[in-house]
């Protein structure tokens, strides 16, 4: 899991993007970056560590921009590296990326891409992605339709944003099984993978279906299918929450948070209806197929739960890390 956010405005958009993916660290936290454009000019800065250690590192408030897309990573395909951190830039440095996801056709992708002439600087699926749309839009042209293409190509989940010098202007995002919102300003418009990354800026969002493409300025958005290529009437959805909700409530960092937090979590739990867990038990019980799935803790949570589904119901229910699941367990046909 990793974190995604962009950021549009009339003005310099550095100190919410460092916000925004501070508000996010708890989605991942070995690395992180930013891609940013002024004046026409991309510059990404990107390094290991956590946010505010990258930020000591790096100084992200030494740069301006009006457009800017940031990313806070949890590494998945290749080690904890600063090549490997996001946004990844094309070869010919116009179009930076950042991605949530697992893309699972990615390594036939990259041979085809290596056979042209690509170079790849990270072990990541992600840079596939961006070396792929330069490839379309060799042909096309056109950033928009280039990434409708490349979507086509991919097998796997994907939240992506982009930004480009030859568009500077705009965001673009699009997702299949990975969560993406945008957030709608005054003069400002913002791109999350939580809502908790502009909550102190906006209450105002549209989230993002699957097959979903936006195009994000600073004063207006239009979403399309990257299917049809039809136009998408989204509703506008205000949040009555508080940025509070997002905040750390005075403990040190998430993981001690969590911890203090687990007595009121089993409450929660224990409040479940008989009938929610009947209802549960009969669904679980009808399924042809069943998978424990969880990735880093929760992993180890699926490994406990088919110890005692073996021991107590005499079910053997295999446990799989969902970094990998659909590579292990492809979709049935």
């Amino acid at each position: 899991m990793c974190g995604i956010c962009g950021v549009i405005a009339k003005k310099d958009i550095v100190d919410p993007l460092f916000r925004g993916i501070r508000q996010l660290e708890y989605r991942g936290y070995d690395s992180c970056g930013m891609a940013l454009l002024n004046k026409g000019k991309l510059k990404v800065v990107k390094n290991t560590g956590s946010i505010d250690e990258v930020n000591k590192k790096e100084n992200f408030y030494q740069y301006a921009a009006t457009t800017g897309i940031a990313h806070t990573r949890w590494a998945t395909h290749g080690g904890v590296s600063a090549q490997n951190t996001h946004p990844h830039l094309s070869s010919c440095g116009r179009f930076a990326l950042v991605h949530n996801g697992i893309i699972t056709n990615y390594r036939e992708l990259k041979e085809q891409l290596v056979k042209k002439g690509y170079t790849f600087l990270s072990e990541t699926d992600s840079e596939v992605i961006v070396h792929l749309l330069e490839e379309f839009y060799k042909e096309r042209k056109d950033i928009e339709e280039s990434l409708i293409c490349t979507s086509r190509s991919l097998t796997g989940s994907y939240a992506i944003c982009l930004i480009s010098n030859l568009q500077p202007d705009t965001i673009f995002c699009m997702r299949h099984e990975s969560p993406l919102v945008l957030g709608i300003g005054e003069g400002e418009n913002y791109v999350a993978s939580d809502f908790y990354a502009f909550i102190s800026y906006t209450k105002n969002t549209i989230l993002l279906e699957d097959h979903e493409l936006a195009t994000v300025t600073k004063d207006s958005y239009i979403v399309k299918n990257t299917l049809s290529g039809e136009v998408c009437r989204k509703k506008l959805t205000h949040l009555d929450w508080s940025a509070e909700i997002a905040q750390k409530g005075g403990y040190p960092h998430y993981m001690l948070k969590e911890i203090y937090e687990q007595p009121d979590a089993l409450r929660k739990a224990l409040c479940t209806s008989e009938e929610e867990l009947a209802s549960f038990v009969n669904c679980f019980e009808k399924a042809r197929k069943k998978f424990f799935v969880g990735v880093g803790t929760t992993f180890y949570v699926a490994e406990y739960a088919k110890y005692f589904f073996s021991e107590y119901v005499r079910e053997f229910i295999p446990s799989i890390s969902s970094d990998e699941f659909t590579t292990i367990v492809p979709p049935e046909k």
